[in-house]
């Protein structure tokens, strides 16, 4: 799914999908529990995992919700900037040259290493950017989330290195995978 998960809307391994829906606040909370649907999405085999074509359907439709929500995005930064409204709620990526900002929210990354890594063990502690130069990191392509892709790059160079991404994955499930298989560590979104 683009954007590895099609915002409000995740695919687990048991194909339930677990609807966000916004509160009386407006902030977006998890359902009570999962909508169960009455359709196979994937088809799995020890070996593969392909869409069914009930998934290929639901596919082509979160694409087009995510699009929507990139127009949607994009309207907003237009008519900041043609002073239509004078505040909006956004998220990266928006061209920031265009507008004065305030970031309300920065959620932190965290690395994910395999139980048997030699950052494993006890209690989760800070690791520093240095710390990672000389591992092997399995990540998603740029395409997935290239502001974010651009930060953990710009973070290692910054640092005095460039990242050695072994792999490139879609899906974070695939990515977690890897990493507990002892392919690499990830650095991902803290609710992710």
């Amino acid at each position: 799914m683009p954007r590895q998960y099609s915002g409000a809307i995740r695919i687990t391994t048991c194909q339930v999908i677990q609807v966000h829906i916004p509160n009386a606040s407006g902030s977006w909370s998890k359902a009570s529990r999962p909508i169960e649907l009455e359709v196979e999405l994937l088809y799995r085999t020890k070996r593969t995992v392909r869409l069914t074509s009930a998934g290929e359907v639901f596919l082509i439709e979160a694409r087009k919700v995510v699009a929507q929500a990139d127009y949607a995005t994009s309207e907003q930064v237009k008519a900041l900037v043609e002073g239509r409204i004078h505040a909006g709620l956004l998220h990266p990526p928006f061209d920031i040259s265009l507008l004065s900002y305030e970031v309300i929210y920065k959620e932190p990354l965290i690395v994910i290493v395999s139980d048997t890594h030699r950052l494993a063990g006890g209690a989760p502690k800070p690791v520093s950017v240095r710390e990672l130069s000389q591992e092997p990191i399995v990540s998603f392509p740029r395409k997935i989330g290239p502001v974010l892709y651009d930060s953990i790059i710009a973070f290692c160079q910054q640092s005095g290195f460039s990242p050695n991404i072994i792999q490139e994955v879609f899906q974070q499930r695939t990515i977690l995978g890897l990493v507990a298989a002892g392919l690499g560590i990830a650095v991902i979104h803290s609710s992710a």
